[in-house]
């Protein structure tokens, strides 16, 4: 059986604001990017994590690091 340790060491390091969630074991870009992949009320114990699917739905796609994120808008995009 391996260790949490040897777990933690086979995944990518995580530097700047990159975030694991501990539930699903996805890696995300930014926590902006973290905190939007759980939905649900905590109190009403409905809160999961999002599957692939409905992360790529919502415009989440992984960078070549496995590192899932949101695409920039195009500079010519109106955001708002």
């Amino acid at each position: 059986m391996i260790s949490q340790a040897q777990k933690m060491a086979l995944l990518p390091k995580l530097t700047g604001r990159r975030c694991l969630c501990t539930d699903c074991g996805r890696l995300f870009n930014s926590p902006g990017g973290f905190e939007g992949h759980r939905i649900g009320n905590i109190a009403k114990g409905t809160r999961h994590c999002l599957d692939d699917n409905e992360l790529q739905k919502r415009g989440y796609e992984p960078n070549d690091g496995g590192f899932w994120r949101i695409p920039m808008p195009d500079k010519g995009q109106i955001v708002g």
